[in-house]
């Protein structure tokens, strides 16, 4: 749910980092950019710099509560 918030401000906005964390649901802008770091590999700056809309991997979750690791098809022989 943050995650598509946070999109659409990236991205519909001219919202700065502060702004668009508040907006968000996080404390601060360093919390935002932790998950931003987390869901998609790289900085809001840059999401924003490149105008692209990611899509995060797949995910599951693991059997320790609140760990989710990427799922990991085999190859096909």
């Amino acid at each position: 749910m943050r995650r598509a918030h946070f999109t659409r401000l990236l991205h519909d906005t001219d919202l700065d980092i502060d702004a668009t964390a508040a907006r968000s649901g996080y404390a601060d802008a360093r919390a935002l950019r932790r998950a931003v770091q987390r869901w998609y590999g790289t900085t809001p700056a840059r999401l924003h710099r490149d105008g692209v809309r990611p899509e995060p991997p797949p995910r599951h979750r693991s059997p320790v509560r609140g760990c989710f690791l990427p799922i990991v098809r085999p190859e096909a022989a």
